[in-house]
C-alpha cells in the first residue's frame, strides 16, 4: 500500500486540495441541514398546530349535541393529510368520543393528556382543547408520523450528496490546471538541485 509520504508532489497537492474542499463542504453542509432539521420540525409543529385548530372548530357542533358519528366524519377528512397516522376526540369528561386512523397500528389514548405539544418516538402529538363561548366543550388529540420532516431531510441529504460530488469533480479539475503552475517550479528547482549535487556545478543556481 502506498502510503502518503510515497507519493508525488503534484498527487500531494490534488489530495490536500480533494481534502480540504471536501472537508469544507461537509462541514457547511452538516451545519446547514442540522439548521434545516429543526425548521422543517418547526414547520411541523406550526403546521399541526394549524390543522389542529381547524379540526378543533369542525367538531365543535357534534361535540355540543352529542353526535359521534358527525365527529367521526369530520376526523375521517384527516385521510387527506398523509402525515396524520390517527385522531381522536374526547368530550368535556375526557370520555372517548370519536376517532380516526390511518392504518391498524395507530391505537388511541385511553386517558386525555394534558394540553399541548410533544415529539416523541411515535410521532409529533398535539393535544388540543376545543372551546366554545369560553367553555371547554371537548379535547382534540391529533398525531403525525413526520414523513414530512423525514422527506425534507433526504430531500437535503440528496442535495449534500449532490454537492459534494461536484465538489470532488471540480477540485480534481481545477487541481490539474493549477499543478502545472505550482509543482513545475518545485520539479525544476529540485532537478537542478540534484544536477548541482551531482556535478558540483553551483553555476547551475
Amino acid at each position: 500500500m502506498t502510503s502518503l509520504r510515497d507519493l508525488s508532489i503534484r498527487h500531494k497537492l490534488r489530495l490536500i486540495l480533494v481534502v480540504i474542499s471536501c472537508s469544507a463542504v461537509l462541514l457547511v453542509g452538516g451545519i446547514m441541514n442540522g439548521y434545516n432539521y429543526f425548521a422543517a420540525r418547526r414547520s411541523a409543529a406550526d403546521n399541526l398546530r394549524q390543522l389542529a385548530e381547524i379540526v378543533s372548530a369542525n367538531s365543535t357542533a357534534a361535540l355540543l349535541f352529542d353526535d359521534p358519528d358527525a365527529a367521526t366524519e369530520v376526523l375521517a377528512s384527516l385521510s387527506a393529510k398523509r402525515s396524520i397516522a390517527g385522531a381522536a376526540l374526547y368530550d368535556v369528561r375526557g370520555g372517548w368520543f370519536a376517532e380516526y386512523a390511518a392504518t391498524t397500528d395507530w391505537r388511541t389514548p385511553d386517558s386525555v393528556r394534558p394540553d399541548g405539544l410533544e415529539f416523541g418516538d411515535d410521532g409529533l402529538t398535539i393535544v388540543h382543547g376545543i372551546v366554545m363561548d369560553g367553555q371547554r366543550v371537548g379535547t382534540l388529540l391529533l398525531q403525525s408520523d413526520l414523513s414530512e420532516v423525514r422527506a425534507v431531510m433526504v430531500m437535503y441529504g440528496l442535495v449534500l450528496a449532490f454537492v459534494l460530488t461536484g465538489t470532488i469533480v471540480f477540485v480534481a479539475f481545477l487541481s490539474g490546471r493549477l499543478e502545472a503552475a505550482i509543482t513545475s517550479p518545485i520539479l525544476n528547482l529540485t532537478r537542478t538541485a540534484q544536477r548541482v549535487s551531482e556535478q558540483r556545478d553551483y553555476g547551475l543556481r
